[in-house]
């Protein structure tokens, strides 16, 4: 099979919905989804476990079995890092409490509680170079984690200097339900129910940003 091979470069956009405990996504009056480019960077850290390892000596010291087994993937963390704080945005992943002025969501407030809230990721990267425009058309790199949860507050300062906030969270597997993502991976349709996240390279341009939830 032919394969299209393009580098990304930047970041341009990021989204966040609100899933439910299944990872499917909510809809209606209750749902959430942010769209944001106010964030400086999303790091990313797979986590894999160790394949086990066989080892038996022999009694003068040799080995007799010497072999390692295969790793997997137990999951991926990833950490957003913010300059503009949208308290919709942290509301929906972190499931706490939305301060409002009656029509205006103006701050947060975090309490005790399981970390349980279920949300998914989507991050769109320019292709940068000769494959940039293919076709005539601007070209993304379109990431997805179709399901994540745990989202923990990271440290931040207050000094003389300019502010960043952030949060951490964990992956867990795709609901077969979650479709957001097709309009950018034409094809794939939903994700495998062992899949935590992936790729694809789209002329399908990514949702604007802008400040404040929508409902889907």
């Amino acid at each position: 099979m032919v394969a299209v091979c393009a580098s990304p470069i930047n970041a341009e956009v990021v989204r966040f919905t609100r899933l439910d405990a299944c990872g499917v996504p909510v809809t209606g009056v209750t749902s959430m989804q942010v769209t944001m480019d106010a964030f400086t960077e999303i790091q990313v850290s797979p986590n894999y476990e160790e394949g086990q390892r066989f080892l038996l000596r022999k009694a003068n010291g040799q080995p007799c079995v010497n072999q390692k087994g295969a790793g997997f993937l137990n999951w991926a963390e990833f950490t957003v890092t913010v300059c503009s704080i949208d308290p919709s945005a942290l509301v929906l992943v972190t499931g706490d409490r939305l301060i409002s002025n009656g029509v205006t969501g103006i701050g947060a407030a975090f309490g005790e509680g399981l970390l349980s809230t279920h949300f998914s990721m989507e991050v769109w990267q320019p292709v940068a170079g000769s494959s940039a425009c293919a076709g005539g058309t601007q070209q993304y790199f379109y990431w997805a984690f179709p399901n994540a949860f745990d989202a923990q507050l990271q440290d931040w300062t207050y000094q003389n200097d300019t502010f960043t906030f952030g949060f951490k969270g964990t992956t867990q597997a795709a609901s077969t339900s979650w479709i957001l993502g097709d309009t950018w991976m034409p094809g794939t349709g939903a994700f495998l129910a062992d899949e935590h996240f992936g790729f694809a390279i789209t002329s399908v341009a990514p949702p604007v940003a802008a400040c404040g939830a929508i409902t889907i």
